[in-house]
């Protein structure tokens, strides 16, 4: 890194201060420790900070906007903005799924940005990682190509698919029996005793042990978060779950063009309410810590909002096998990795994408992601009924969040003592503010080593 300070922006939601106050307040100090820790300016800058449209002579017109028009021009107030900074890191736009089509622009438009032979900005995690991870079918490509262990899952991406799905059926059963059949024990062995796909709709062929038949389904949308627009329905309630995945398709919150949208069916996993939802939190590909997230009861959603309870977990307060538990969750980092590497170096073939994307992202090397959060839950032996901490722990993908999770980094323990090993001059022994955690330190650190590098 140059002595010179580094341009540093924390991508956020436009109302996070309105609509999430407590994680606005947290977010404004862990900006002011990164400053110390990497030696650069953070600004908290909302993802539409900048309207798509806007032209570059009202650059300097009272929109804030202050940037130095490079010597080869620009085409707009756009790239102005963005384009003054020299790390984008997307941390909080916890909208995006509400407003789909903007977002999706947003990333656009980015990209083109970061084309430009004078550009030289760089973005996490990237905008093509952003753009796979935004469309939930990344697990249909996860557990297809890499065998990664998802929750069984119907896959509708066309309002036709679901249409065809459901006249297939007896309308008191709707869709769910084949659901069912394919949700209880088929062993990668068993695969050639399955039935064919017949493409109204992907059936999951890489389960966990043998489980008991499911007498509720979770209907979600493919592009969603924050458990929005989230249904548990049970088995018999076929006019229902019709009802519910007709209205996922008809949302305005829809995939787009680049962010597949439609909607998608599971099994409830029992473990999701027993147990709760693990997640597993790496920094630069590299495992950082855990934590444990609680529905409250009588509900089945872990998010805070809801009254979630989240605490950390370690290889000392774990009940399964930590290591291979662990090791199953850096599966679906590695995963990820290839995928997203294969997506940047086929740049070509994807619509709305530039020929020349790939020279600002050099991944079919394989760049590791500067945080992910990987959910999941454990299935213990080969029933539900066989708990032990002893039996074998088989760790079922939910989500793999690349865009904006919550890495729960207010959880870790109290750090005391200077910012970083190496902090700029001037801060030697700065003391931290109370709610600055090790985690915090352990995501800035990440951060730091990821601006000294080139890629």
């Amino acid at each position: 890194m140059s002595d010179v300070a580094s341009r540093i922006a924390f991508v956020t939601q436009p109302d996070l201060a309105l609509t999430f106050p407590d994680a606005a307040k947290c977010e404004n100090v862990f900006a002011v420790y990164v400053a110390d820790v990497v030696g650069g300016d953070v600004s908290i800058v909302p993802w539409d900070a900048v309207p798509l449209d806007c032209e570059r002579d009202s650059v300097g017109a009272g929109g804030g906007i202050t940037a130095t028009l490079p010597d080869d021009g620009c085409a707009n107030a756009f790239d102005l903005f963005w384009g003054s900074f020299d790390v984008v890191v997307i941390r909080t736009p916890w909208d995006y799924q509400l407003r789909v089509a903007g977002f999706s622009e947003w990333l656009d438009r980015l990209s083109a940005m970061l084309r430009k032979r004078h550009n030289s900005t760089r973005v996490f995690n990237d905008v093509f990682t952003l753009q796979w991870n935004a469309s939930k079918l990344y697990l249909r490509e996860l557990r297809d190509e890499h065998g990664v262990c998802i929750v069984p899952t119907v896959f509708l991406t066309r309002a036709e698919d679901l249409q065809a799905f459901v006249d297939e059926h007896h309308p008191d059963q709707f869709s769910l029996p084949r659901l069912v059949r394919n949700s209880i024990s088929i062993r990668r062995d068993d695969a050639s005793d399955r039935e064919d796909g017949d493409g109204k709709g992907s059936e999951s062929s890489v389960t966990p042990p043998q489980r008991p038949s499911p007498k509720r389904f979770v209907i979600k949308p493919i592009v969603s978060a924050g458990a929005e627009a989230t249904f548990v329905v049970e088995l018999k309630e076929s006019e229902r779950a019709e009802m519910l995945l007709h209205s996922i398709f008809s949302a305005k919150s829809q995939g787009c063009r680049g962010i597949p949208g439609g909607a998608m069916a599971q099994p409830f996993v029992d473990e999701a309410t027993l147990e709760g939802e693990y997640s597993f939190i790496f920094f630069n590909d590299v495992f950082s810590h855990a934590v444990l997230k609680r529905a409250k009861p009588g509900d089945f959603r872990v998010q805070p909002q809801y009254g979630a309870t989240t605490i950390p977990v370690s290889k000392e307060t774990a009940t399964f096998d930590w290591v291979d538990v662990l090791q199953q969750a850096q599966k679906v980092i590695t995963a990820a990795t290839e995928c997203c590497a294969r997506r940047a170096s086929a740049a070509e073939s994807f619509p709305g994408v530039g020929s020349g994307l790939h020279q600002a992202f050099p991944a079919p090397s394989g760049r590791p992601f500067l945080y992910a959060r990987v959910d999941g839950v454990i299935v213990r032996g080969s029933s539900s009924t066989d708990r032990s901490p002893t039996a074998n722990a088989t760790f079922m993908l939910m989500e793999l969040e690349l865009i904006e999770p919550n890495l729960f980094l207010h959880l870790g323990a109290a750090l005391h003592g200077c910012v970083g090993d190496d902090p700029r001059p001037g801060t030697t022994q700065l003391p931290t503010d109370p709610s600055i955690t090790v985690w915090h330190r352990a995501f800035a650190m990440a951060l730091k080593e990821r601006m000294s590098q080139r890629t």
